[in-house]
């Protein structure tokens, strides 16, 4: 493998204990106020991360798969109401991206060279494996 594509992939083990360090410590109150009207709080955003991490595992082993596959987008805003992204456990929030993000790091390590060549066409833009 590479090396910009192990740093890549080492960049995305690492992610998940990255962003618990940099919330450690502080007060759930803060964590779970938003910064502005109409704006996630910390805790939004990582159940948002979770789900979104997810959403990337479907749309990988699609692209390997099926290359060429239509990868559909979806309303982040509706996800996080109908998930109710507010009401996660902080704890939850990070365990389940972190054990998402393991499993598609996990994933993209065991892949070729002929596999990183497949790819999906997002409903928004043209999507390829993560760039390594």
């Amino acid at each position: 493998m590479a090396e910009d594509m192990k740093q890549a992939l080492e960049t995305q083990r690492v992610a998940p204990v990255k962003l618990a360090t940099l919330i450690a410590g502080k007060a759930e109150d803060a964590l779970r106020r938003a910064p502005a009207p109409g704006k996630w709080c910390v805790v939004e955003v990582i159940a948002h991360m979770a789900e979104d991490e997810l959403s990337s595992s479907w749309r990988y082993r699609q692209m390997l798969e099926n290359p060429g596959v239509a990868l559909a987008g979806f309303d982040q805003d509706e996800w996080a109401r109908r998930g109710r992204y507010a009401e996660w456990d902080l704890r939850d929030a990070l365990e389940l991206f972190r054990l998402l993000r393991e499993a598609n790091v996990r994933l993209l390590e065991g892949l070729t060279q002929e596999d990183w060549s497949c790819w999906g066409t997002h409903a928004a833009v043209t999507s390829r494996l993560p760039s390594t």
